[in-house]
Parts: structure tokens; sequence; C-alpha cells
């Protein structure tokens, strides 16, 4: 016999009740901030006095002659461990320099004046006080190319890494003041 398959009525497969993932972690992370804050306050709860044992043992007093007897030696250590200092200031608020030298350095030396000028032209770009000083070597002329003078090692450094980054190679120097 021929079966109708238009009215069969199919029943629905009974909904299971599911849990969403972000609700477990929500209760596993309350349940976890229970915990540790019952673990704390079993750790805050002082011991009871019945079982803190009080060691009464006689305390010694001071003698009061010992402090006037003590003798106060910082009258001279003091005067004897003075420190000495690199930079002064002179009474109009002006740095006074105690080194007897200060720092320069070579940038470059060059045959050709004009080569030495394009030098000194990218050293001030770079923002460096660059000069040309003109020597005789071998019976012939060079054009050294020298930025400073630096009144501190930092000040050389900083100059000196402006040069490098640039890639252009450099030779320290102290220079008499």
């Amino acid at each position: 016999m021929p079966k109708d398959f238009a009215k069969h009525h199919r029943t629905a497969p009974p909904m299971e009740s599911r849990i969403s993932g972000s609700i477990i972690f929500f209760a596993g992370f309350v349940l976890g901030i229970f915990i540790c804050s019952l673990a704390w306050l079993w750790h805050l709860v002082p011991e009871p006095e019945s079982m803190i044992k009080i060691n009464e043992s006689p305390v010694a007093q001071p003698k009061l002659d010992a402090l006037d007897e003590m003798e106060y030696n910082f009258y001279e250590i003091f005067p004897k461990s003075v420190v000495p200092i690199v930079e002064e200031y002179g009474k109009t608020g002006d740095k006074v320099v105690v080194e007897q030298f200060s720092w320069a350095l070579q940038a470059g030396s060059f045959k050709s004046p004009t080569d030495a000028n394009q030098m000194r032209a990218e050293l001030i770009l770079l923002g460096l006080n660059a000069r040309i000083v003109t020597a005789e070597v071998a019976e012939q002329k060079q054009h050294r190319v020298i930025v400073g003078p630096f009144d501190n090692e930092l000040q050389r450094n900083r100059a000196q890494d402006k040069l490098s980054q640039a890639q252009i190679p450099s030779l320290p120097f102290k220079v008499p003041r």
C-alpha cells in the first residue's frame, strides 16, 4: 500500500541543554577567587592566646652613664673626608672648568681644500661645530677637519656617535686650553 510522505509528522528530538563556555569560565573564575580569599583570611586569623608562649625574661636597662662617656669624633672625620668636585661654579653662576685640557675630533684630513670644505659643510649640517686646520706634513699641506672643542668626554662621545651614524670615521684627541 502506498504511503503518503507529505502528511508524515516527525517529532522533534529532545533538546539537550548546553551551557556556554563563557558561563563555565566565569563560574570557575568566581569559585577560584572565593577559594583564594578563604585561604587568605585563614592566614590572617591570629593564633589563640593560649597557644602563644610569652617569654618573660628580665630586660637589662641601659646605663645612662655610658651615653655621657661617648666621644664624638665626627668633628675630626668630616674635614678629613673632603670629596673633590669636578665642576665648580663662579660667583656669576658660570661654570669654571677644572680640567687643563678639552677634547676634539678629527673627522678627516685632505690634500685638497675643496674636499675639506665639503666635509666641513656635511658636519655643519649634522649640527656639529667644525673648522679646518691647515698643517704641513712631509712638505705637503694637509687640510684637517676638526670638530670641537668639547669640555668633557660625554659631549665628545655624543659628537662621535653622530659621526659614526653618518658613517664618518673620527679620531679623538686632547687639546690643551
